[in-house]
């Protein structure tokens, strides 16, 4: 099993008072992360290291439980809310009905958790009322998830996302340059969902047309009473014949015969449940600049290319360039946040002369900037840009230099 950037993270902050949410798409390997910390619990003595005494009682068992009647190993559980009766046993609003439904468990974790009415109020009580227990809560709809979360949940919870596989969790840092050339060309058109990977190419594009279709809008039709797919469908269909260009929200509107605001909206639900995000134009307030443009770039383009419908090898496909810039973007922005960096803003820069940079990142002040060209190692006419943003350094990423670009 490949082991994920965020692990140590999630582990570290456990047993201390607060519920863990762990938010992120459908099919990125939240249920797999979740289900192996609770092995490792059970699997270890951890109650000297939390100062935690597990229950003496028996315990009732089920397939998905697994129960140490010692002070060695903790008591866990884990509930699905794809169960009917797990939504049922979490309705109560009481604590002590909450509680006799739960059992008495050290490490619990709640999966796909915004299913569950009220689930924020509900945390809420099992964290304030038995605080020695741990509460692990995940979500694939990430906008219904943390309005249900995190008011009744402020100051009693901590956060984090899981995004599907980065090339430094598939590679690791000990893979040399051509090992991480390779892995780029592959997840550029299949993607780096963890069901997709070592997965053969004709059963990789199986999973990712089951995943794009109706499944990848599940969470947004059921959550905001859609009944029909259609014009989502269009909108997502034309942002992924324009990743790496800036999108023209009218020209969307009229394509897809609504109106402004309601195109706004669909792209906001989309960016909020994980099927793409932005990048925002860069301004230094010059009045030459674009400042209000964006870019949307695919969390996964396995899911991209299912939606075009071309599984055509990177040599062999006109749109390679965006492909390469959109698969940059999106690991930079894994590596930034695994890495637990500091908040870094992100931007792409072009003006109305159609001078223009892929990707900046500002922090302090201080402006880095990336052109990202596949089978390019140089690039001319950039020192008068270097000057006129005052930028720190401007570095040419291609496929040979990716993991000194992310590590």
């Amino acid at each position: 099993m490949i082991q994920r950037l965020i692990r140590k993270t999630v582990v570290d902050s456990l047993f201390k008072g607060k519920v863990v949410i762990i938010y992120g798409p459908r099919q990125s390997g939240k249920t797999t992360l979740v289900q192996d910390i609770l092995q490792e619990f059970e699997d270890t003595n951890y109650t000297s290291k939390y100062r935690l005494g597990t229950s003496k009682e028996t315990l009732s068992t089920s397939n998905n439980s697994k129960i140490k009647q010692n002070d060695k190993n903790l008591a866990t559980k884990y509930f699905s809310c794809d169960n009917r009766e797990v939504i049922d046993m979490l309705s109560p609003e009481s604590y002590d009905q909450l509680q006799r439904n739960i059992g008495n468990y050290d490490l619990i974790v709640i999966d796909e958790a915004q299913r569950v009415t009220n689930i924020g109020l509900k945390l809420k009580l099992l964290v304030d009322n038995n605080p020695k227990m741990q509460i692990i809560a995940t979500g694939s709809a990430s906008f219904d998830l943390a309005n249900k979360i995190k008011e009744p949940l402020t100051g009693r919870f901590y956060e984090y996302e899981l995004l599907p596989l980065s090339i430094v969790e598939i590679m690791g840092d000990r893979a040399g340059a051509i090992e991480y050339e390779k892995e780029l060309y592959r997840s550029m058109v299949y993607g780096s969902y963890p069901d997709t990977y070592n997965k053969t190419n004709s059963a990789a594009i199986k999973l990712l047309n089951n995943l794009s279709g109706s499944y990848l809008y599940k969470d947004i039709l059921e959550l905001e009473n859609l009944k029909k797919s259609e014009s989502l469908e269009k909108i997502v269909k034309m942002l992924a014949f324009q990743i790496g260009n800036e999108v023209n929200l009218n020209e969307v509107a009229r394509e897809v015969k609504l109106n402004l605001r309601t195109v706004e909206s669909y792209i906001n639900l989309l960016e909020k449940a994980y099927v793409i995000f932005r990048l925002r134009a860069y301004s230094s307030n010059q009045r030459s600049e674009i400042s209000r443009n964006f870019k949307v770039y695919f969390y996964d383009l396995g899911i991209r290319n299912s939606i075009v419908n071309n599984w055509n090898d990177v040599e062999n496909r006109p749109d390679a360039g965006a492909i390469f810039e959109n698969w940059c973007v999106l690991e930079k922005l894994k590596s930034n946040y695994y890495n637990n960096k500091p908040k870094i803003n992100t931007y792409f820069w072009r003006s109305y002369a159609q001078k223009e940079i892929d990707y900046i990142e500002e922090f302090n002040g201080t402006l880095k900037a990336f052109e990202f060209k596949l089978n390019k190692d140089r690039a001319t006419n950039y020192n008068k840009l270097i000057e006129e943003l005052n930028l720190k350094e401007l570095t040419i990423i291609n496929s040979k230099n990716i993991k000194e670009f992310l590590i």
